[in-house]
């Protein structure tokens, strides 16, 4: 791997448990490889594998390979565009094997004090007490709250790097005062 490639891999486990209902187990597998394209362009090429289990009920396997490709527009602004097919098999909704969309897209803008971000995911996702896996689709704004006042306490060593001329210090012309 070069300066211009990245790879990475992780892995979660959760348990989701409702009183008196089912408990849902997930796995998450990720595995991922990115390439600086140019100077604005990163490609990536990434794998997951989601593993759901429920009590008695079968389990589901999903394998999801996707490209990505993230584009800084501005110096600002970024759009981020990924999509691949989900392969899903087994689970207590399905018979046969099927094929989804797996898709994200989103654009990100950073001003001087704020970041505002739009995003549309489709992708899947676990709702305790429920077995299985859902379809999850979503469009989520973000701008997040950013206090800014100049009531604000300052850092007591946030003052000027340079000292005032002797002869212009107050200090200096309270000397006199203080002998």
């Amino acid at each position: 791997i070069t300066s211009l490639d990245t790879a990475s891999a992780s892995y979660a486990y959760f348990r989701d448990t409702l009183e008196g209902g089912l408990d849902n187990y997930t796995h998450r597998v990720k595995l991922g490889y990115s390439r600086q394209l140019t100077s604005l362009d990163l490609g990536s090429i990434n794998y997951r594998l989601h593993v759901f289990a429920s009590q008695d009920n079968a389990t589901t396997f999903t394998n999801t390979p996707t490209l990505a490709w993230k584009r800084q527009l501005t110096p600002n602004t970024v759009l981020t565009l990924e999509a691949g097919p989900r392969f899903v098999s087994g689970g207590p909704a399905f018979t046969d094997d099927t094929v989804e969309p797996e898709a994200h897209a989103g654009i990100e803008h950073t001003f001087k004090q704020a970041k505002v971000a739009l995003e549309y995911h489709r992708t899947e996702a676990v709702v305790v007490g429920r077995p299985g896996k859902v379809e999850l689709e979503s469009v989520t704004g973000s701008v997040p709250r950013h206090a800014s006042s100049s009531r604000q306490p300052r850092d007591p060593l946030s003052g000027p790097e340079t000292v005032p001329l002797a002869i212009r210090s107050p200090a200096r012309r309270l000397q006199p005062l203080l002998a």
